[in-house]
């Protein structure tokens, strides 16, 4: 050997031995074994396409031979969807002439007859363009991949069993019948019932590990256990919309499988929607997608219209966006397979699972207002919180910005009323109702009761600590655009509060009397419409009351048109509280008051 191929045979080793590090530390020994495997096949010719052409018949034929299933499995999508690819054939088929075109297996006889026809020779192949198959031709190749595929596990199966260290051999000796103690009883055999096959990136897998009814409400903690699958994982949604299979990895979400995607649902849409391609360029790589057999997305890389780091980055957003058209489905069940390896096709731009579900419960609970926040804090009242110990999920891998992290870290490890959380908690009330929200929709929140006595000492500090950081309007818990109705059922609300029994007095009885007299002047000032405006002007900003005219008039015209009476008469009492002069809101509340009587 020289020294040029000694060079470079040190240089080969050292790429393979680092590989291998990294990559068994990422895929785990099994399946870097497996991808070695497969490296070796692709060098020995295993997982290769051989074509031959006939010109001989009626009908001209030409042979696809796949060396494995891998290969098959490799140009799945361009037999079946894209329909077209670059072949190298000597001599080359006629152009525009029909073929019959046989896809076959190497070691098996069996052959599916697909039709297409040569639309155009080149110096690098010929561009075969296939007539899209029906249902059964489908379905003929489904059975021809099986058959290679247990083929395949057949011969690793001898093969294995012909490394594997036996007793030595010795002469086979004629076996004399023994007789039977007891007669044996002619039963009838029952037929195996064939397992359910689940198709997934061409892998067949036969167990059902977990299975669940689909509903709105069980969707969140569904897509919580496929993000803790150690290893491949494949989680399947069976509606009256059709089937959607969901790959995970780890913990990652790495391809989405839909049994009839929407059109806005494509990888080309997305793009189109977000303007990072143009409709042109989009065709461009369709025709170089058509004529080269490769995705799409390798046809606008190879056009340089996005980066390969942009491509992923799109990929990406497409998983995600899929992942929330998940939330949408109503009714139907759900199963969990798990896949004893890796799919051969795969995405390699992945989402974390589990941030992704945190990320889509916050923009749910984040969209609502402090006031609606509120109304769903009532399912947390009466109650000492804290997260399930231990947790079943990583807090890091969650997502959370870091102050929510360390609120779920360090206070929720511990029980706390609600009362008690807004109090020491760096977060904003709205923010806490919110990630509140978020735990307990995920099961990772455990709840406790707590006695009458401590809930109602707590009532009144959380009561004389809203009397010290807050105006009137928040310790009446109304907004400041409120009118005579909000305020009145805001002072009833407070007075009963106050209302506690005698050993709660002992403890906290200074505080309830400083509050009954700061919430008597509270309500001298407020239940008054001058003396309330004017308190108003001086608490809230002048241009925060236009811009809230401006809002409310924007609701009550949405009001109107959906026929909402009573929201809409609740608009047109705000604007005039705030702007009494406003004679179009007068006119339209004094027609309601009419209809309604």
């Amino acid at each position: 050997m020289d020294v040029t191929k000694a060079h470079i045979r040190r240089q080969v080793l050292t790429a393979l031995t680092q590989t291998i590090a990294e990559g068994s530390s990422a895929l785990g020994e099994e399946e870097m074994v497996t991808v070695l495997h497969e490296l070796l096949a692709d060098l020995d010719g295993e997982n290769s396409r051989v074509c031959t052409f006939c010109s001989q018949g009626p009908r001209p034929v030409l042979t696809l031979e796949y060396g494995s299933s891998v290969a098959l499995e490799r140009e799945w999508d361009i037999l079946t969807e894209i329909c077209g690819m670059l072949v190298e054939v000597d001599p080359p088929p006629p152009k525009m002439k029909d073929l019959t075109v046989l896809i076959a297996a190497k070691g098996l006889r069996d052959r599916v007859e697909l039709y297409g026809r040569v639309v155009q020779n080149t110096t690098k192949g010929s561009a075969l363009e296939l007539f899209p198959p029906d249902i059964e031709q489908k379905r003929e190749l489904k059975r021809l991949l099986k058959k290679m595929e247990i083929a395949k596990e057949t011969l690793n199966q001898e093969s294995s069993a012909s490394m594997m260290p036996g007793p030595p051999p010795r002469e086979a000796r004629p076996q004399r019948p023994q007789p039977s103690a007891e007669p044996v009883s002619a039963q009838p055999v029952r037929a195996q019932q064939s397992p359910r096959v689940l198709e997934v990136g061409l892998i067949a897998e036969t167990t059902v590990e977990e299975q669940w009814e689909v509903t709105p409400t069980t969707i969140s903690t569904i897509l919580l256990k496929a993000a803790g699958i150690e290893g491949y994982g494949v989680l399947e949604f069976k509606t009256l919309h059709g089937r959607t299979q969901l790959v995970v990895h780890h913990g990652e979400l790495v391809d989405i499988r839909k049994e009839r995607p929407t059109e806005s649902e494509t990888l080309e849409s997305l793009l189109l929607s977000a303007k990072r391609v143009t409709a042109e360029e989009i065709q461009r790589a369709q025709k170089m997608k058509a004529e080269q057999g490769i995705s799409l997305g390798e046809a606008l890389v190879d056009l340089q219209t996005m980066t390969h780091e942009d491509l992923l980055l799109a990929v990406r957003t497409r998983l995600i966006f899929l992942l929330h058209q998940i939330w949408k489905f109503e009714r139907g069940e759900a199963k969990l397979f798990r896949l004893q390896r890796r799919p051969e096709q795969r995405l390699r731009s992945s989402a974390k699972l589990l941030a992704e579900i945190v990320s889509f419960l916050n923009e749910r609970y984040g969209s609502l207002s402090l006031a609606e926040l509120k109304e769903r804090q009532a399912q947390f009242s009466g109650s000492l919180l804290k997260r399930i110990d231990p947790m079943p999920v990583s807090i890091s891998e969650m997502g959370l910005d870091p102050a929510v992290e360390r609120f779920v870290s360090v206070l929720l490890a511990d029980s706390w009323s609600l009362e008690e959380l807004h109090r020491v908690s760096s977060l904003s009330q709205g923010k806490t109702i919110q990630t509140l929200l978020v735990l307990d929709e995920l099961d990772l929140l455990e709840r406790s009761k707590k006695s009458k006595r401590r809930w109602e000492e707590t009532e009144v500090e959380d009561l004389y600590l809203r009397l010290r950081s807050s105006n009137y309007f928040e310790l009446f818990g109304v907004h400041w655009s409120a009118y005579e109705k909000e305020i009145d059922e805001g002072y009833d609300k407070l007075t009963a509060k106050l209302d506690v029994p005698q050993e709660v007095q002992r403890n906290v009885g200074d505080k309830i009397e400083e509050l009954r007299r700061e919430i008597e002047e509270a309500y001298m000032v407020l239940s008054n419409r001058r003396s309330r405006r004017s308190y108003r002007d001086e608490t809230i900003d002048n241009f925060a009351q236009k811009s809230a005219i401006q809002i409310y008039s924007k609701k009550a015209d949405t009001f109107r048109m959906q026929g909402n009476v009573d929201a809409l008469v609740d608009c047109l009492k705000r604007i005039l509280e705030l702007d009494p002069g406003d004679k179009a809101a007068r006119r339209d509340l004094i027609a309601l008051r009419e209809l309604s009587e």
